[in-house]
């Protein structure tokens, strides 16, 4: 109990979200919105080395390198060599196992490697040589990992929709991670929905048979009814968490096609390519939009081709176009009545100028923090023309959006802020000039560090999943609890949310401290009295308990 003491001195509060409970049960969310920042000094980038003499010998060997081991993934990095005068071209890294002799897997320009894609609970030995013009240098002695015991898949993706009628339902998904251990199989439920009716999920598929089908269809179905989906893979370790769920309604009996979309809209022009986009349908007129047909016209051999995209996409880019042609481009969604009709052309002429080449993004962060991290990229070729930014991107953990956030740079480093602690995020980046965007980088998953009571990975995954429900369940407890003590609380929020119990003590003083420091004040628990109180008076110490950023506190 001493360390749940201790926390009673630590506070918390959220942007314009802040608990107050009192005596009379006054429960509120208050504050104004703030932005977590900090700041991030970066390393210098490496300056060029000065003219090489005459080289007599090959490079002195690497240290033994060191690393780092997960699941399925290995990081190793190791110092520079003496190059004995001559500058050091690349690295040549060889790795072996139980199984196989040392052979080389990488020529790398850096002084860090990552593998991936690996098993369980098997070592894995690595070797690094250096190379200069005079020809390799002798190895390193070899550092030896083993990999982290496999656990079970990551949830699959949100199912999607690949064919309707008024009768069935067909979903498909993509395999997730299987950290370490391959997948097994894979068990698909639907759930019909009722008015005001909990729904209950029933098994349709259970695939376990090799080759392994990600795909799944639902017959037997009533006409004009909407069914939820959400898929479960397994491995040798046990089975993932159930992905999120997908609506899905069968056909309705007067089903049509899609209705005519607007014209796309051209944005870059390369000299080999052309990027679009497009507004997803409003009406599927009876059956679901399984997808979009975008007709490229013009152009002779390179014209004149029909592309299909899935119906969450709403952008794409046509590649090995000829340069300096005219080409016109339509679109039209398409449901399982047939695709919609044509929408307006768009048109636009390929340029000249080659778009950059795609930069090699360093596979560790340079700066980590709970919240932030930086990361850095080689120059690419500019393709004939200068590189005008760089787009830095990621993906959405909270949202389980694939690169939905875009930071924009005019050097070769980027930082990414207001980030979950102990998450990870995979990130890639890619290099724009005047003919527009370059191919995008390999890659990398970069994670987070732990920070304060509720920054560690299981109370995150609490965060993400009671992210629509946190808010009432906590006004609850200590609306409850009110009478019990914090103890009362604490334990309501551990029970009712899944939080540790030093997390659920920074939602139970916050309650305290809004009481004692506020009460007058937030009487009026909207004014702004109230929330300039809350933020003077709770606010600092809320970063220190939680180690949460302030964007994923509860609306």
């Amino acid at each position: 109990m001493a360390a749940r003491k201790d926390l009673t001195q630590r506070p918390c509060c959220r942007r314009s979200l802040c608990l107050v409970v009192s005596a009379i049960l006054i429960t509120g969310w208050l504050g104004a919105s703030y932005l977590l920042t900090e700041r991030v000094i970066l390393p210098a980038l490496p300056s060029a080395s000065d003219p090489a003499k005459k080289p007599t010998y090959p490079p002195m060997p690497p240290a033994k390198p060191t690393g780092k081991a997960s699941q399925t993934d290995i990081n190793i990095t190791w110092v520079k060599p003496d190059a004995r005068n001559a500058s050091i071209l690349y690295y040549e890294v060889q790795q072996n196992s139980s199984s196989v002799a040392f052979k080389t897997v990488a020529n790398e320009t850096s002084t860090a490697f990552h593998v991936g894609n690996l098993l369980g609970s098997q070592n894995y030995c690595f070797r690094v040589r250096a190379t200069s013009s005079v020809g390799p240098g002798n190895f390193s002695v070899p550092l030896c990992l083993s990999t982290l015991p496999p656990g079970p898949p990551d949830s699959p993706n949100s199912p999607t929709p690949i064919n309707t009628s008024r009768s069935s339902l067909a979903v498909g998904w993509d395999a997730p991670p299987d950290h370490g251990a391959p997948i097994l199989g894979y068990t698909v439920q639907a759930a019909e929905h009722f008015f005001a009716v909990e729904f209950k999920f029933k098994t349709v598929c259970t695939l376990m048979k090799a080759p392994l089908a990600r795909s799944c269809n639902a017959s037997g179905l009533d006409h004009d009814r909407h069914y939820s989906f959400r898929v479960q893979a397994t491995n040798k370790v046990g089975a993932s968490n159930w992905s999120s769920e997908v609506e899905v309604h069968t056909d309705e009996r007067d089903a049509k096609v899609p209705d005519q979309l607007a014209a796309p809209t051209i944005g870059f022009a390369g000299a080999n390519y052309l990027e679009l986009t497009w507004v997803s349908a409003d009406h599927d007129n009876g059956a679901e939009i399984l997808g979009y047909t975008v007709q490229l016209l013009g152009g002779g051999s390179s014209g004149n081709k029909l592309l299909p995209f899935p119906r969450d996409a709403v952008s794409t880019r046509i590649d090995k176009l000829e340069s300096e042609t005219n080409y016109c481009v339509q679109v039209a969604a398409f449901n399982s009545q047939g695709r919609g009709t044509w929408s307006g052309q768009a048109c636009k002429s390929t340029t000249d100028a080659q778009p950059p080449g795609a930069p090699q993004l360093q596979p560790t962060p340079v700066y980590t923090s709970g919240s932030v991290l930086s990361v850095r990229w080689s120059v690419p070729d500019d393709g004939g023309a200068a590189i005008e930014h760089y787009e830095a991107q990621r993906d959405d953990w909270w949202t389980d959006a694939s690169f939905g956030f875009t930071v924009k740079a005019t050097h070769p480093t980027a930082n990414f802020t207001t980030l979950m602690p102990s998450i990870q995020y995979k990130i890639r980046v890619r290099a724009v000039n005047k003919a527009g965007p370059g191919p995008w980088s390999d890659v990398h998953a970069m994670v987070t560090d732990q920070a304060g009571q509720c920054g560690n990975k299981a109370d995150a995954e609490a965060y993400k999943n009671t992210k629509t429900t946190m808010k009432p369940g906590i006004q609850g407890c200590l609306i409850g609890c009110v009478t019990s003590g914090a103890t009362c609380a604490q334990d309501c929020i551990e029970k009712k949310l899944g939080f540790s119990s030093g997390c659920a003590m920074c939602w139970v003083v916050e309650g305290e401290c809004s009481l004692k420091q506020c009460i007058q004040p937030c009487l009026r628990p909207a004014s702004t009295k109230c929330k300039q109180c809350s933020e003077e008076k709770c606010f600092p110490a809320c970063v220190q308990c939680t180690g949460v950023p302030l964007f994923y506190f509860p609306a």
